[in-house]
């Protein structure tokens, strides 16, 4: 097609009809090559082993990471299932957000205001390596910028994770 607009945008479908896995693959990526700022914002954190130690490895080399989940999802087996991963990851020194309005659908990940993937993959093994999904690589500064300032009006209404805030 014909460029429209001043965006450039890569389109990464995934799913059984795909070969590989290349929507986890653009996300390890991201996470493994990022340098000062990472910031994920998803309604369900599940993720698999790679994914996981990928961001504990980043934490302890001193990389900002902010992760942001719903205070309650609307899938509470999942709000218990991340609980060991959201502990270790802050202990790691990953600043944890609940998002406690209302439950948080969103998903987004901008790292080193470099790039940005939207779409409609959760960090789960279901989303990443079972369902049909699509992300959206966002590599424009404009649209960094303003991706980056929703995100931020997100951390705004979110509530720390503290040794408390972990078992609710």
């Amino acid at each position: 097609p014909d460029p429209v607009g001043e965006s450039s945008v890569e389109v990464i479908a995934s799913g059984p009809d795909v070969e590989d896995e290349p929507l986890w693959e653009a996300l390890i990526r991201i996470v493994q090559e990022f340098q000062q700022s990472l910031t994920i914002i998803t309604p369900y954190f599940v993720p698999d082993e790679v994914l996981f130690q990928s961001l504990l490895v980043k934490a302890h080399t001193g990389r900002r990471i902010r992760l942001v989940v719903p205070l309650r999802s609307n899938h509470p087996l999942t709000d218990i299932a991340r609980h060991t991963y959201l502990r270790q990851l802050a202990a790691a020194g990953v600043e944890i957000l609940f998002y406690h309005p209302r439950m948080l659908h969103a998903k987004l990940i901008i790292a080193d205001q470099r790039v940005a993937l939207v779409g409609s993959a959760n960090i789960d093994m279901r989303s990443l390596f079972v369902n049909f999904e699509i992300g959206l690589l966002h590599y424009s500064p404009d649209d960094i910028a303003s991706l980056a300032r929703w995100a931020e009006q997100i951390s705004l209404v979110s509530i720390i994770l503290t040794a408390r805030s972990i078992f609710i």
